[in-house]
């Protein structure tokens, strides 16, 4: 992967995701303007519910344990608890509105390592988690892990937003899909509070033991600050999903 040319996605600009939303819109807009989703058998199904619910190791009891809060290491994420323990307790919520959305073929690991800009185009890879995911998923996804580990700054998060939703929106109507726009927002934000509905006990626990490793394991004191920023957009997020998922009862899967 580390052979592939080009300028790597942990090197873009906020303008360049949006570009290459756009063409991800292109491609798996295909599927929902009436090509048939692929039934292969090696492709993913369920990925969102798998990964996020079934495969972390968090239960929820960190948000009601007050020894847990009170240690100084997780002060930033101290005024997010009520919010992100509702966010846990309705992680089933977010996980079935994504799943209750129209179907397409889905990279299910979309963020900055693996993309590389090849001059106008966009190289996306690791595939080893592709299968069938909702319309938007792939790009609530790029969005926060863009921050996470620091390729983007918390201050870009509301430009990457809407630059990626945008582009992504253009390149879906490009391929012929007229849906409700509004399924595909509620694809991105419902996505991406689900799929990191466990993160913050983690941090949390790891805070507490004086662990503030960042990707790849390099020591990183500014990742529980930044996470926390990324956490408290989620959050809204996750507000918006659930108000778009009562203004849209009649969406199918």
């Amino acid at each position: 992967l580390d052979a592939e040319p080009g300028l790597p996605g942990t090197h873009w600009p906020v303008e360049r995701f949006g570009r290459f939303a756009e063409q991800l819109g292109r491609g798996q807009g295909r599927y929902l303007a009436g090509e048939p989703v692929p039934t292969l058998p090696w492709l993913s199904r369920g990925f969102l519910r798998q990964y996020a619910l079934e495969s972390k190791p968090v239960d929820g009891s960190a948000y009601t344990d007050d020894a847990l809060w009170a240690c100084p290491a997780v002060e930033p994420l101290r005024p997010l608890r009520d919010r992100l323990h509702a966010l846990w307790e309705e992680r089933e919520l977010y996980t079935t509105v994504v799943e209750s959305l129209p179907a397409t073929v889905c990279h299910l690991d979309v963020w900055p390592p693996n993309l590389v800009a090849d001059g106008g185009d966009s190289v996306l890879l690791d595939w080893s988690f592709a299968g069938i995911g909702a319309i938007g998923e792939d790009v609530g996804n790029l969005v926060p892990d863009c921050v996470f580990d620091g390729w983007l700054a918390p201050a870009d998060l509301p430009a990457l937003d809407a630059a990626v939703t945008a582009g992504h929106l253009a390149g879906l109507r490009a391929a012929g899909w007229d849906g409700d726009p509004r399924e595909v927002r509620l694809g991105v934000v419902a996505a991406g509070a689900a799929k990191y509905c466990w993160l913050a006990e983690l941090v949390l626990r790891r805070a507490v033991d004086g662990s503030a490793a960042g990707y790849g394991g390099a020591t990183d004191p500014d990742r529980l600050p930044r996470i926390a920023v990324v956490l408290d957009f989620l959050l809204g997020w996750a507000d918006e999903a659930r108000s778009l998922a009562a203004a849209l009862p009649s969406r199918s899967g």
